[in-house]
């Protein structure tokens, strides 16, 4: 189980699809929380929210209903007990508690659904419509058949799911923010700003060559304390196994070898391959004179697809072998010796011409030439079995309160010893599972099992952590001087920068105070806060320019060089356009949607406690154990 939960935790499509499935059940809960109560509740209902029931048979459902979700999305089955671990059960109560609790409001409220708002739901949900789109009792029979409902169960809870839905509507129903604050977002997202830079590097910097002494290094050094402090540190003894450490000395056989050669035969025999595209024809003549035209050089394959709305991506058959092409076919383009046109030739699809774009020829890697290299595959799984193997023993072994050093002498992990530091460093030390267990422990816990990421086991013993220190000037002169050499760099860049600034406001031209400053100057043609340049000129550059006011400059110390930034023009927009109506519209709707989702969350969340919920957690610990 811990491995499968390990290789689950490590797809990434895994991660995505899950948290989706737990956002989606988590709408609306923000603020919410069970009142914690466990209670031995009879009869079948794993909670109760006011006087309103969450029974077992719809708890289990929407469970059940969520797995099911999870596999569609990941393609992974998710066990009852994985679902558990992450929180997947919990999820689904929190959600069911809200609807009772909804539910109840609309009891109390006096708020129902009619008769014929429940007839023109079931007549219009696409379940139970035939091919003619009308209402089909025979698909609505099916459907309560694998739901394990009456007709009855079914409509009442249609009914209260209508009646929900009305008590949510009014709570948010007319909300809507001030247009004032769509025609300010609309006004910020569409203005347009112009600029130009002049860019100020180290090669302007005519004569510069200072040299420091002693009491300027004493002084930056003085200055900059924490540039030269090492940070906290962590001595740590430790044992550790890793699969690679276990292969290494693992033998496998020739026979072993053998065996999984034949085993993966596809892997080391590959028969000749092409790369193929097909374009099929109505008859043999509009394929014959297509490849002459193509021969002539009037058109080509992907331009004669084209012509019939189909792209040239959808002509690949990519890399194929001689199997994947009927016979006639097949012995053309595989009897062909260079790429190039070639057919027509009858096909299942009709006439085809075939364009062969590669060839791609038999690859044979024998026994001997693929021996070292499955060697290391076998050995590798091997040796993780083998690790897993030691869980047992391993916990065992620190459960009756063994040292570091016993563990490394009565098991396979290997006694090892380390610093760690902020920096990732390299080997164990960059496993992030043993950097979280290092920090996490001090001096004199009992050490426990730590799974790594790459497959292995350890442990380890704080011996000592070692706080912030301040490096002695003498060994750390060489640097303090690099670094004093770089900050007059930058102040004399920014110095350079300042003083072009300071002609520009006395009223001089930018291309004048370029000139003679011997600088290029780059200019940049008004453009919104979203289409502005920013892999070109940088964000602080950019933060600059919507923040000036026009005509005013600006210097921003970007690295390596000093920027001079300048705002040359500003076009406002007009949020009261008539062509601006979409896009005001659509900010419009997106605020007050934002807010009618507030509204309904605080809604939610107080209506649900005033319930004050509870759970019979027994109940559902026991529920769910019936399932696999």
């Amino acid at each position: 189980m811990l491995r499968a939960l390990r290789s689950s935790g490590r797809s990434k499509t895994t991660k995505l699809a899950l948290w989706v499935l737990l956002g989606f059940l988590a709408v609306g809960l923000t603020g919410f929380g069970l009142s914690g109560a466990v209670s031995g509740l009879a009869g079948q209902n794993v909670a109760m929210v006011g006087d309103q029931q969450v029974s077992t048979d719809e708890f289990v459902r929407a469970v059940q209903q969520q797995r099911r979700a999870f596999q569609q999305q990941t393609g992974e089955p998710l066990s009852m007990d994985q679902a558990q671990q992450i929180g997947l059960d919990q999820a689904v109560l929190r959600n069911l508690i809200s609807r009772a609790a909804l539910y109840g409001v609309a009891d109390d409220a006096g708020v129902s659904a009619s008769d014929e708002m429940v007839r023109d739901r079931l007549v219009e949900d696409p379940r139970f419509q035939g091919l003619d789109g009308r209402f089909d009792q025979t698909a609505y029979e099916y459907f309560l058949r694998q739901s394990g409902l009456s007709a009855g169960e079914f409509e009442n809870r249609l009914r209260r799911d209508l009646a929900r839905s009305l008590v949510e509507v009014s709570v948010a129903a007319g909300a809507r923010m001030p247009p004032v604050l769509a025609e300010t977002l609309l006004a910020h997202q569409n203005e347009r700003r112009g600029f130009a830079v002049i860019k100020i590097g180290a090669g302007d910097l005519e004569g510069f060559d200072p040299t420091p002494t002693e009491n300027d290094l004493r002084a930056y050094y003085d200055e900059n304390p924490d540039a030269y402090t090492l940070p906290e540190r962590r001595r740590v003894t430790y044992a550790a196994v890793t699969p690679d450490m276990l292969a290494e000395n693992l033998e496998v056989s020739d026979e072993d070898l053998r065996a999984r050669y034949d085993q993966d035969i596809a892997l080391y025999s590959r028969p000749e391959r092409r790369i193929v595209d097909q374009l099929a024809f109505a008859d043999m003549q509009a394929a014959a004179e297509a490849r002459t035209r193509i021969e002539a050089g009037e058109t080509s394959l992907a331009a004669l697809a084209e012509d019939r709305g189909i792209s040239e991506a959808d002509l690949s058959l990519g890399p194929i072998e001689r199997s994947a092409l009927g016979a006639e076919a097949r012995d053309m383009v595989f009897g062909a010796t260079e790429p190039g046109i070639y057919g027509p030739v009858a096909t299942d699809l009709g006439p085809s011409l075939f364009r062969v774009n590669a060839i791609i020829a038999a690859q044979e890697t024998s026994f001997e030439d693929a021996r070292d290299g499955l060697r290391e595959d076998v050995a590798l799984e091997l040796a993780q079995d083998a690790v897993l193997d030691l869980i047992g023993p391993v916990q065992d072994t620190l459960a009756a309160g063994a040292t570091i050093e016993e563990l490394a002498d009565e098991t396979a992990l290997a006694l090892g010893e380390a610093t760690l530091t902020p920096e990732p460093g390299s080997g164990i030390e960059a496993d992030p599972a043993f950097r979280e267990a290092a920090m996490a422990t001090e001096p004199g816990d009992l050490p426990e099992m730590i799974e790594l990421e790459n497959g292995g086991l350890a442990a380890l013993r704080v011996d000592e952590v070692i706080a912030p220190e301040l490096q002695p000037f003498d060994e750390v002169r060489v640097r303090v001087e690099a670094d004093w050499l770089l900050a007059q760099r930058r102040q004399a860049l920014i110095d350079r920068a300042e003083a072009l600034q300071a002609r520009l406001e006395e009223g001089r031209t930018l291309q004048a105070v370029a000139e003679e400053a011997g600088l290029p100057v780059t200019g940049y043609q008004a453009t919104t806060r979203a289409n502005a340049p920013r892999e070109e000129v940088g964000n602080q550059v950019l933060a600059q320019v919507f923040e000036l006011e026009q005509g005013r400059a600006a210097v921003v110390p970007t690295e390596p060089e000093v920027t001079l930034v300048i705002l040359t023009e500003v076009v406002p927009f007009d949020a009261t356009d008539p062509a601006s109506a979409d896009q005001l519209a659509q900010i419009q709707a997106e605020l007050d949607q934002a807010l009618s989702r507030d509204l309904f969350n605080g809604f939610v969340a107080e209506v649900t406690n005033n319930a004050r919920p509870t759970v019979n957690q027994s109940l559902i610990d026991s529920t769910l154990a019936l399932y696999p």
